[in-house]
């Protein structure tokens, strides 16, 4: 009778321990300035650039970035590899500061307040994704803002589509602006727009991160 007891109970403390360590072998990503989250299944984020089609020209996207006055920005790979599914994406957290508000024009918000700015800075991002005819978004604007009374930011959706060499190739964008301690900051992620399951998985990855508290913003000084 003690055997089986022991042996039920050794069963029932391996069970907890399987299950203990399928929960803390659920990868966690952490991007600094922008929050914590959980990448989708099959999805794995390492820091790094990555080389796309439509940055080629420009050199790459920090390159290209960084002649439109960003600079302090992290940059990730992304790849989506679920047998025989396989595709590559990136992502970026980019710091706006005031390089980039003189380089798009937006001078005057320099003297404002961080959410008059981050909204003037939405304000523009809406109007070049909408003014370029590729661009195609639900709502009236690519972006809409999300009056959270701790974070306020804007966020939303949209995909491109490139010709290049004869190949039509579409990307989607999942974009969050939000401010985080004194600094605006632009979180970008971008996949093959052909798994719309994808898309809304990052979407969703995106909008349930958990933001960085006051001991978090004080660590990258």
């Amino acid at each position: 009778m003690r055997l089986k007891q022991w042996m039920q109970g050794a069963a029932l403390a391996a069970a907890c321990m399987a299950a203990g360590s399928a929960y803390a072998a659920v990868p966690a990503w952490s991007v600094p300035l922008v929050g914590r989250m959980t990448p989708p299944d099959h999805v794995t984020f390492k820091q790094g650039e990555q080389q796309t089609i439509a940055f080629l020209p420009a050199g790459g996207p920090a390159s290209y970035f960084k002649k439109h006055g960003i600079s302090q920005a992290d940059y990730y790979q992304m790849t989506y590899a679920d047998p025989p599914n396989f595709s590559y994406g990136w992502a970026s957290a980019q710091v706006l500061g005031v390089p980039f508000l003189l380089e798009a024009g937006l001078d005057p918000l320099k003297k404002e307040n961080m959410t008059v700015q981050m909204d003037g800075i939405a304000g523009y991002l809406n109007e070049k994704i909408s003014a370029d005819r590729s661009a195609v978004f639900r709502g009236t604007a690519p972006l809409t803002r999300i009056n959270d009374t701790k974070n306020p930011r804007w966020e939303g959706a949209f995909a491109m589509t490139y010709y290049e060499k004869g190949i039509i190739y579409r990307e989607s964008y999942i974009l969050s602006l939000q401010i985080t301690g004194y600094r605006i900051v632009l979180f970008t992620v971008v996949s093959d727009a052909s798994n719309p399951e994808l898309t809304e998985n990052l979407r969703k990855m995106t909008a349930q991160r958990i933001f960085w508290k006051d001991q978090d913003i004080l660590r990258t000084f």
